[in-house]
């Protein structure tokens, strides 16, 4: 360690203003940057290959939509068809129900109406016979006599087997009214009970005929985007080739060229070397000649780069100009 280099930093560190420690800062920070700069010019330079052509990619093309071939939702698509033909099919079972439910409703009505008429009728036939077997036995002084009392009880019995057997006529045709409405109810459930089943044959030969056509969509759309893939690859293919061919091409101009260069004895690869130093030198010079003569001197003196990327000649130009 150089201990008097060390207390001469230590003491400009201690006097040095803060606008002096930025530009500092910075004038380090920018010689960082020329140095990345000559370097990659340099590395640019050095390479005799031609620089690769990328052509641009052609655009994807548009695919078919896939087609959905699951069951299960092609299923619920038979469904939802013939959900309005089965609405149609049970509406009408309901509605022949309901008209020969209605029609025997009707009948019961009628046959109750009648019953009533009927015992009206019995009453007033034995009211009116009554009056005419007291009549008659008054007008021949038998009223209490036990041959009128004899006539009435026959009426009377008369009367009860009317009415008796009119109620049992009713009751027997009610009975057979009921009967024939449990009938219409169970032929309507059977009827739903048909048409559910009829309902599961049809879908499934719904099911099977949108399969049909679904695979058969499903299979053009995949034949096509194939197609659309398989144009893709040759195009990109064709890209690919004709790259290298440009690429191939410049190769050989290259080539010729430097063949060229070695036949006429052209000096190119030197002039291409002195214009890189010349570059070299005025990117440096334009770079020290922002600092004061005392941090360009330093810099130059002590950083290797600059002798290391220029001539000999250009070198001590660039010290006479700043470190003498």
């Amino acid at each position: 360690m150089n201990i008097l280099n060390e207390l001469k930093k230590a003491w400009n560190n201690a006097f040095e203003s803060e606008d002096e420690k930025k530009a500092k800062e910075k004038s380090a920070e920018t010689l960082e940057s020329l140095k990345s700069e000559i370097l990659k010019a340099q590395e640019e330079q050095k390479s005799d290959l031609p620089e690769r052509i990328e052509l641009p990619k052609a655009p994807e093309l548009e695919r078919m939509e896939r087609v959905e071939t699951d069951e299960e939702t092609l299923r619920e698509q038979a469904n939802a068809v013939l959900k309005g033909y089965e609405a149609e099919k049970l509406r009408g079972i309901d509605e022949k129900a309901a008209k020969e439910k209605e029609k025997l409703e009707g009948e019961s009505k009628a046959r109750t109406e009648a019953k009533e008429s009927s015992l009206e009728k019995i009453d007033a036939a034995y009211s009116q016979a009554k009056k005419n077997v007291e009549n008659d036995a008054l007008k021949r002084g038998i009223a209490r006599s036990s041959i009128a009392l004899a006539a009435s009880a026959a009426l009377e019995g008369e009367r009860a087997g009317s009415l008796d057997r009119t109620e049992s006529e009713y009751s027997a045709a009610m009975l057979e009214l009921g009967r024939l409405m449990d009938e219409i109810e169970t032929g309507r459930i059977s009827s739903i009970s048909d048409l559910k089943a009829d309902m599961e044959s049809r879908i499934a030969e719904k099911t099977a005929e949108l399969k049909a056509a679904a695979e058969k969509s499903d299979r053009e759309a995949l034949k096509y985007n194939n197609t659309l893939s398989e144009s893709e690859a040759k195009r990109e293919a064709d890209r690919l080739k004709a790259q290298e061919e440009l690429y191939a091409k410049a190769l050989a101009n290259a080539k010729a060229a430097r063949e060229l260069e070695k036949t006429s004895g052209s000096v190119g690869s030197d002039t291409k070397t002195a214009n890189m130093y010349a570059s070299n030198y005025n990117k440096m010079d334009a770079f020290l000649s922002t600092l004061n003569r005392s941090d360009a001197a330093e810099i130059l003196r002590g950083d290797p780069f600059f002798r290391a990327n220029l001539t000999e000649y250009l070198y001590y130009k660039l010290y006479d100009k700043y470190a003498r």
